[in-house]
This record gives structure tokens, sequence and C-alpha cells, in this order.
């Protein structure tokens, strides 16, 4: 009898044993299961914002806040102030062929002046361009500008 429960007593040791080493060893978990995974290959959704600015240029013409949104679909969101110009800004009905699809381009004018933005994808994040132009009369014809980046937003975040 005492045999008996000599060998009771050691098989639950070591089955206490066992069971301690299973669930406190450290196990590999599957890239997709970690918690904050990056590697998500669908890009952000953009929208445009625009806000009066509590400025006036010099000239005392109000002000406009061009913000972009960017929703990324790990559901966090990064919206930055692209620019501050005078007027007010408007999507336009057409993109430029190098328009990251999906988004629009805007422009911003006013008193003869204006700018357009629109998104391009790079080779490591999204890229926000400006593009200034001048309105033109009979006696003169402006030149065209060329784009110039702004701001960057991370491929995926």
């Amino acid at each position: 009898m005492k045999s008996r429960s000599i060998a009771l007593v050691i098989i639950t040791t070591l089955a206490v044993i066992v069971t301690g080493f299973y669930v406190l060893s450290p196990r590999q978990i599957p890239p997709a299961e970690v918690a904050g995974d990056t590697q998500n290959t669908e890009p952000p959704i953009f929208t445009w914002k625009y806000e009066q600015a509590e400025t006036l240029n010099p000239d005392g013409i109000p002000e406009t806040n061009v913000f972009l949104q960017a929703a990324y679909p790990d559901r966090e969101t990064q919206t930055k102030l692209i620019d501050t110009t005078p007027g007010s800004c408007n999507e336009l009905p057409d993109a430029d062929a190098d328009t990251y699809e999906g988004t629009k381009n805007i422009q911003c004018y006013s008193a003869g002046l204006g700018y357009r933005y629109k998104i391009i994808e790079g080779k490591k994040s999204y890229l926000v361009e400006r593009q200034m132009f001048e309105e033109g009369t009979p006696d003169y014809d402006p030149p065209a500008q060329k784009y110039e980046v702004l701001k960057e937003f991370l491929l995926s975040n």
C-alpha cells in the first residue's frame, strides 16, 4: 500500500512538472497573430479637408488651411496640415495621370494666383505635391510651374 502511495505521488508530481513546463514555456506565434502587425498591404484612404485659417495674407485676404487625412486599414488615422493658402479650395473634376488612384486633385485660388495639390505614390511613401499657377491674360501667358513635394505619408501604418 505504501509503494502504491509513493508511486501515485511520483506520477502526480511528474504530471504537475510536465504541465508546468508546457504552460510556462515560450511558444512561437505566427506573424499574422502578432498584435500591431504592420505588414498590411492595403493602402490608406485619403480625404482632403479645408478650414478657414485664423490669419489673413499680407493683402488682407482670408486664408485656408489645407489638411489631408489618411485612414489606414488598421483603423489608425493620420491628419497633416499640408499648406495655408489665400482664398478658397475645391476638388478638380479631373486628376493628373500620375495622381494616386482613387484620390482627387484640388486647387486653391485667389486674386490671380493659385496652387494645385495632388497625391502620388513614391517608392517608400505617398507624396503630397503642390504646383503654383497664375491666371493668364491676353497679354500674358504664364509659364507652367513644376510640382514640389510638401509632405509624405507612410505606405502602410
